[in-house]
């Protein structure tokens, strides 16, 4: 069966912790798990690269610390229901905390 993994992560700007989302996306087996995305902010330069890579990225239209920014990312997620949200870097951990007590996955913070 295949496990629907969600990064959250903060953005997809040039940084460390971006590089190593996109070189563990980039090494994962694709056949075993299917990988989806949601960057706080817009989609920049490693999420573009992620999605040539075949995996979906969303970029939140609205700041998340909005209402309907709130209501946007959990749409998405709820709409994407993972098995397992993986947060990257202090903001995402948030995110990820409070849509874990919503969805029913489970928590991976990174």
């Amino acid at each position: 069966m295949r496990k629907k993994v969600l990064h959250i992560i903060t953005s997809t700007d040039v940084g460390g912790a971006e590089n190593m989302l996109y070189k563990y996306l980039s090494n994962s087996d694709k056949d075993r798990i299917d990988h989806s995305v949601i960057s706080l902010k817009g989609i920049d330069t490693f999420g573009i690269k992620i999605k040539e890579l075949q995996i979906p990225v969303h970029g939140l239209s609205e700041p998340i610390y909005t209402l309907k920014g709130m209501k946007e990312i959990y749409s998405i997620a709820k709409k994407l229901n993972p098995d397992v949200l993986q947060s990257w870097m202090y903001h995402s951990d948030l995110v990820c905390l409070v849509l874990k007590f919503f969805l029913k996955s489970k928590l991976c913070w990174n």
